[in-house]
């Protein structure tokens, strides 16, 4: 059976070299994130959107959620620009929030009375973090909430649901 060696036929075979050579980058890439990410939760970002501000944490690279997506923006911009009337004292739920672009604009821009942002157990922190850094947890909270469940009854009933970025291809066969 034919292995692969270095070019000179000696050493390491390559595959156990190439395993090496990975589980190393990897290890770079993952303190690479670890500081950008304590980077980025120390110094959150300053959205403008129609004059108004949100201060948003955002991790591009460590979760599918876990940094603004383009229909997030917009829709943060059509709240603060007050195209979304029907958010004025309405309890509202967000799907799929990610960083909570969404939820937090209806509640700081759009008059929400109340707004549970949900995802994954994975974001519950970056959302935490981004409600408590516009102020916002006397009407907004964080909440674990999976694809296909239904929110619990606990929760009540909710006048609006917003979604923003919550549909995507995937490399997953058909």
């Amino acid at each position: 059976m034919a292995s692969c060696r270095d070019e000179d036929g000696k050493g390491e075979p390559a595959a156990t070299g190439y395993a090496e050579q990975n589980s190393a980058l990897k290890a770079l890439y993952q303190e690479r994130m670890a500081r950008t990410c304590a980077r980025r939760w120390a110094e959150p970002e300053t959205l403008e959107f129609a004059g108004r501000s949100l201060k948003i944490c955002s991790l591009p690279g460590l979760q599918l959620g876990s940094h603004a997506w383009h229909s997030g923006n917009l829709l943060a911009q059509a709240i603060a620009e007050g195209k979304c009337r029907v958010l004025r004292g309405a309890r509202c739920l967000e799907l799929g929030a990610g960083i909570g672009l969404a939820g937090l604009s209806a509640a700081g821009f759009g008059g929400a009375a109340s707004v549970v942002l949900t995802d994954r157990e994975e974001l519950q922190p970056l959302l935490q973090h981004n409600i408590e850094l516009n102020c916002l947890g006397s009407c907004c909270r964080a909440e674990v909430l999976l694809w296909g469940a239904s929110p619990p009854a606990a929760w009540g009933d909710f006048d609006v649901i917003l979604a923003a970025d919550v549909i995507y291809p995937t490399k997953e066969p058909g």
